[in-house]
């Protein structure tokens, strides 16, 4: 989803709201800065959620924001939410580079090493793929593609965090 709101979201901007070309690529902008601010704030959030809490809430929060998104006419409101879900999906990789190293301590670097390998084809593919997508279906559309795929990382977090409770006893 991160990926997707980076190469895109200047063009969703200029389909859904009056924004000018230079006012849609400020958007980029604010996306990035959003994606800066979730780490610093991921700093905070992590001394009080565990971090298979927000792998389960942020994606469902990026979905709500996307979704406001690709609806909003509104400049300023498409602002605040691509802000807000660069937020929540800039710091997905982080959470899941360190959930991924206590979940399997023995082989945590092998771990990192795969989730950083899936991001670094994520972000070669995912452009080229969306790219071609585009001849075919609208911008809109395609970010509304991803809710599913931020529903399933949702649950996939519930799931893990289930499994580390009844691993651990919790459950």
């Amino acid at each position: 989803a991160h990926i997707i709101g980076l190469t895109w979201i200047s063009s969703l901007a200029l389909s859904n709201t009056s924004m000018s070309q230079a006012e849609a690529v400020l958007v980029l902008s604010l996306y990035s800065l959003g994606a800066l601010l979730g780490s610093l704030l991921i700093m905070v959030l992590i001394r009080r959620f565990r971090t298979l809490q927000l792998l389960t809430w942020l994606p469902l929060l990026a979905c709500i924001c996307l979704a406001v998104c690709v609806l909003t006419k509104n400049a300023l409101l498409f602002r605040v939410c691509a802000m807000l879900a660069a937020m929540c999906t800039g710091t997905l990789f982080n959470l899941l580079v360190g959930t991924g190293g206590h979940m399997f301590p023995r082989i945590s670097g092998t771990i990192s090493g795969m989730i950083s390998t899936a991001s670094s084809l994520s972000s070669l593919v995912i452009p080229a793929v969306t790219g071609w997508l585009l001849d075919f279906v609208s911008v809109p559309a395609m970010y509304t593609a991803v809710f599913p795929l931020l529903v399933l990382g949702s649950a996939s977090a519930v799931y893990l965090r289930h499994r580390d409770a009844v691993l651990s006893g919790r459950c």
